[in-house]
Protein backbone atom coordinates (compact mmCIF):
# COMPACT_ATOMS: atom_id res chain seq x y z
CA UNK A 1 0.00 0.00 0.00
CA UNK A 2 1.54 3.26 -0.96
CA UNK A 3 -0.05 6.93 0.70
CA UNK A 4 0.92 10.08 -0.73
CA UNK A 5 -0.45 13.71 0.46
CA UNK A 6 -1.55 15.41 -2.87
CA UNK A 7 -1.85 19.01 -2.85
CA UNK A 8 -3.52 19.71 -5.76
CA UNK A 9 -6.78 17.71 -3.86
CA UNK A 10 -5.55 18.96 -0.65
CA UNK A 11 -6.01 14.97 0.60
CA UNK A 12 -4.29 12.35 1.66
CA UNK A 13 -4.45 9.46 -1.05
CA UNK A 14 -4.03 5.59 -0.77
CA UNK A 15 -3.11 3.47 -3.22
CA UNK A 16 -2.34 -0.33 -3.74
CA UNK A 17 -0.64 -2.20 -6.95
CA UNK A 18 1.37 -4.95 -7.62
CA UNK A 19 3.21 -6.72 -10.66
CA UNK A 20 0.94 -7.48 -14.10
CA UNK A 21 2.71 -11.06 -13.76
CA UNK A 22 1.02 -12.20 -11.06
CA UNK A 23 -2.73 -10.36 -11.31
CA UNK A 24 -4.36 -13.65 -12.45
CA UNK A 25 -3.27 -14.84 -9.16
CA UNK A 26 -4.26 -12.04 -7.06
CA UNK A 27 -7.60 -12.39 -9.10
CA UNK A 28 -7.90 -16.11 -8.04
CA UNK A 29 -7.63 -15.42 -4.22
CA UNK A 30 -10.34 -12.79 -4.95
CA UNK A 31 -12.69 -14.50 -6.57
CA UNK A 32 -12.22 -17.85 -3.83
CA UNK A 33 -13.63 -14.97 -1.15
CA UNK A 34 -16.59 -14.29 -3.12
CA UNK A 35 -15.33 -10.95 -4.53
CA UNK A 36 -16.75 -8.73 -7.39
CA UNK A 37 -14.07 -8.32 -10.15
CA UNK A 38 -14.67 -5.23 -12.37
CA UNK A 39 -12.27 -4.84 -15.90
CA UNK A 40 -11.80 -1.95 -17.59
CA UNK A 41 -9.22 -1.15 -20.19
CA UNK A 42 -6.71 -0.63 -18.11
CA UNK A 43 -8.25 -0.99 -14.42
CA UNK A 44 -9.56 -3.61 -12.68
CA UNK A 45 -11.24 -3.05 -9.36
CA UNK A 46 -12.14 -6.04 -6.62
CA UNK A 47 -14.95 -4.98 -4.91
CA UNK A 48 -15.12 -6.80 -1.42
CA UNK A 49 -18.79 -5.77 -0.19
CA UNK A 50 -17.73 -4.70 3.24
CA UNK A 51 -18.88 -1.23 3.94
CA UNK A 52 -16.56 1.03 5.53
CA UNK A 53 -18.06 3.86 7.72
CA UNK A 54 -15.39 7.36 7.53
CA UNK A 55 -14.99 6.85 11.07
CA UNK A 56 -13.34 3.54 11.03
CA UNK A 57 -11.71 4.84 7.57
CA UNK A 58 -10.48 7.94 9.75
CA UNK A 59 -9.16 5.27 12.37
CA UNK A 60 -7.14 3.35 10.14
CA UNK A 61 -5.28 5.87 8.36
CA UNK A 62 -4.45 7.89 11.18
CA UNK A 63 -0.89 6.47 11.63
CA UNK A 64 -0.16 7.26 8.19
CA UNK A 65 -0.71 11.07 8.45
CA UNK A 66 1.01 11.59 11.81
CA UNK A 67 2.91 14.27 12.11
CA UNK A 68 6.98 13.32 12.32
CA UNK A 69 9.31 14.99 14.70
CA UNK A 70 12.32 16.60 13.11
CA UNK A 71 14.97 14.92 14.00
CA UNK A 72 19.00 15.96 14.81
CA UNK A 73 21.16 15.66 11.66
CA UNK A 74 22.95 12.23 13.69
CA UNK A 75 19.36 11.25 14.04
CA UNK A 76 18.85 11.99 10.39
CA UNK A 77 21.80 10.35 9.80
CA UNK A 78 21.40 7.19 11.34
CA UNK A 79 17.68 6.98 10.72
CA UNK A 80 18.12 6.98 6.52
CA UNK A 81 20.62 4.58 6.66
CA UNK A 82 18.53 2.09 8.91
CA UNK A 83 15.50 2.97 6.51
CA UNK A 84 17.88 2.28 3.14
CA UNK A 85 18.71 -1.16 4.91
CA UNK A 86 14.80 -1.97 5.70
CA UNK A 87 13.62 -1.29 2.50
CA UNK A 88 16.25 -3.09 0.78
CA UNK A 89 15.38 -6.54 3.18
CA UNK A 90 11.57 -5.95 2.29
CA UNK A 91 12.19 -5.61 -1.29
CA UNK A 92 10.07 -8.33 -2.93
CA UNK A 93 12.36 -9.41 -4.94
CA UNK A 94 10.70 -12.59 -6.42
CA UNK A 95 7.66 -10.76 -7.44
CA UNK A 96 9.94 -8.09 -9.29
CA UNK A 97 10.73 -7.83 -12.99
CA UNK A 98 14.82 -7.47 -13.78
CA UNK A 99 13.97 -3.95 -14.86
CA UNK A 100 11.87 -3.15 -11.69
CA UNK A 101 15.16 -4.42 -9.48
CA UNK A 102 17.54 -2.48 -11.52
CA UNK A 103 15.00 1.02 -11.14
CA UNK A 104 14.94 0.17 -7.21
Amino acid sequence: MTHKYIKTVKSDVFYVGFPAKILEQVLGKAKVKGWKIEREERKVQIITGQEVTEKQFEEWARPFAAPIAPMEPEEVKASGQAQIIEQIRRFPIMEKTPLETQQF
